[in-house]
């Protein structure tokens, strides 16, 4: 067997055969590497192309839940506008006499400086990219870092919105009902009209909580977190407006 191997190598070395085989081989393997390197090529540019449309699509549903919620946000702004004017006017009756005060103007005013105003903002979209690890794909790191943060901001804002609730649900109503009825309030409030459509048989005059110092303490207290809470929102539609704008630029681009 040896000799037959051996007699095989000594004619392809005599005719030159090895040599061509060599060449071929080498052919052969280069080929072969050069289509595999092909191959990883496409199939990465495939994947690049992929994550793209994805980035693209993320972001655009990215885009239109922040547009939304900063149309809630500037609704959320402007009432509470419209609130912290009646309680700015609350808050001066203190300085005045209160027989030129009417009970039912106070009433109304009551009414008004402690609607409940809480903001309920769509993040379904936004925590599905975080917590699907989708942010990753997003090649603007600038943007990256700013998406996110948008979560942790909008949740400072709802916190404090939710302490001033609690102040009010805990200090400022328990406070009151002493000195209100608040069947006389009710009747002007159109969701509790239809349990409330006549005043209270009990004499009391609301006027005399404005000669406490106790709850002029806590209007000055509301307003300073009234105040509090738009700036925070504010600085929440801000941000939502930059990453926006962000956000289109790259839509544009891709």
């Amino acid at each position: 067997m040896i000799n037959f191997f051996r007699k095989i190598r000594k004619k392809l070395a005599d005719d030159s055969q090895f040599f061509k085989y060599a060449r071929y081989a080498i052919g052969e393997i280069l080929l072969v590497t050069v289509g595999i390197l092909l191959a990883l090529q496409v199939n990465n540019w495939n994947e690049k192309r992929k994550t793209s449309k994805l980035e693209m699509e993320t972001l655009r549903n990215l885009k239109q839940e922040i547009k939304s919620n900063e149309k809630l946000i500037a609704e959320f702004i402007k009432q509470y506008d419209v609130d912290k004017k009646s309680v700015i006017v609350l808050y001066g009756l203190f300085d005045e006499d209160i027989h030129t005060v009417t009970q039912d103007s106070l009433n109304q005013l009551m009414l008004n400086s402690f609607l409940s105003l809480n903001l309920h903002l769509n993040q379904s979209v936004y925590n599905e990219v975080i917590s699907s690890g989708r942010l990753s794909i997003i090649q603007n790191k600038e943007l990256s870092k700013m998406l996110s943060e948008w979560g942790s901001t909008i949740e400072q804002a709802k916190s404090r919105e939710e302490w001033a609730e609690q102040f009010s649900r805990e200090y400022v109503f328990p406070f009151t009902l002493d000195y209100f009825t608040w069947k006389n309030v009710d009747k002007l409030d159109p969701i509790m009209q239809s349990f409330s459509t006549s005043d209270s048989k009990l004499a009391v005059d609301n006027r005399l909580i404005l000669k406490s110092l106790r709850f002029e303490n806590l209007i000055a207290n509301w307003i300073y977190n009234l105040e509090i809470i738009k700036d925070m929102y504010v600085k929440v539609s801000e941000k939502a407006s930059i990453i926006v704008d962000t956000i289109d630029r790259e839509l544009k681009t891709n």
